[in-house]
């Protein structure tokens, strides 16, 4: 037979309050995130200069002004794109574990045809 109406509107508005939930989390995950990288990036930078400063003239003349600009950019750069990725080094994995049970429960065995690619 057929399901009731009710499940169907039940299964709808379960999917809208997840994807709103996730949405609004996701954001806050964003926002937490980029504090904590502008203050890394900020530290990081502040060292540099203070090292820069205090490395006598002989060691400093071993670097071009470009190359400072280049510890005090891109390379810390490079350091604060790594706290937005570090979360996808775990966080995928359980993902896709989660991802291939509830393909599991849905087709069986027959989800594995789907990894040999």
């Amino acid at each position: 037979g057929q399901a009731p109406m009710s499940q169907g509107v039940w299964c709808a508005l379960g999917l809208f309050a997840s994807t709103f939930l996730s949405a609004i989390l996701r954001n806050i995950f964003t926002f937490e995130v980029s504090k904590v990288s502008l203050s890394a990036r900020a530290a990081v930078i502040s060292a540099i200069y203070r090292k820069a400063l205090r490395v006598s003239g002989t060691t400093l003349a071993r670097f071009t002004l470009g190359e400072v600009v280049n510890f005090m950019s891109t390379d810390t750069d490079r350091l604060v794109n790594f706290f937005v990725s570090f979360h996808e080094v775990w966080s995928l994995p359980f993902q896709f574990a989660i991802t291939l049970y509830l393909l599991y429960l849905q087709v069986g065995v027959a989800f594995l045809g789907g990894l040999a690619l």
